[in-house]
Formats: structure tokens, sequence, C-alpha cells
């Protein structure tokens, strides 16, 4: 499954969990108490979640073209590639609308 190459931060240091971003944010804001800092905590909040899914979508994106890569390199192989991300950091692998890997090939 990619979701676990994404969120291993040992290789993949720009796309940690979004979680683990988000706590390090909060420990940063941990005595937040004007609205100031409030709105600034949610701000940051926003940015670290769209850099995740931008990041999400570009690792998506060049683990496409590297399959690819090695499938147009099988001899006697001919087959597109495709690969579907669902880069909503909200969403949940038990959702009938996730995307997961088939349960036949």
């Amino acid at each position: 499954m990619v979701f676990e190459l994404i969120e291993d931060g040992l290789h993949h240091p720009r796309l940690m969990g979004l979680d683990e971003a988000l706590e390090n944010l909060g420990k940063r804001y941990e005595s937040a108490d004007t609205e100031k800092d409030l709105a600034a905590w949610d701000s940051d909040i926003d940015t670290v979640t769209d850099r995740y899914t931008c990041e999400y979508r570009l690792f998506a994106q060049r683990f496409t073209v590297a399959a690819q890569s090695v499938a147009n390199n099988i001899p006697g192989l001919s087959a597109e590639v495709h690969v579907e991300a669902d880069i909503d950091p909200n969403s949940t692998w038990w959702s009938t609308t996730a995307t997961n890997n088939p349960s036949s090939i």
C-alpha cells in the first residue's frame, strides 16, 4: 500500500505523517491564548495540511512514473500503470469510498 510509504518519515522526511506534523505544530502553540495566536494556529494548520496533500499528490505522481518505467522494461509486458491517490488527509481506509488495494488480482 502506498500510504505506508508516505507515512514513513524515515524514508520520506518531507512526507511525515500529518498527525505528527500537526502534533509538532500544536506544541508551538501550547500557550496560545489570544485571538491573534489562535488565528495564526488555524492558519498554520491549513498551511501544513495543504503542504501534506500537495506532497502526497507529487509522491503519487513520482511513484506512477517509476512504476511505469519498470513496467516498460519488462520484456513482453504491455501495461499502463494507473495510481489512484486519495489526498484527503481526513479520509479513512475503512470508508466505503476510500481508495484500497483490490482484494483479488
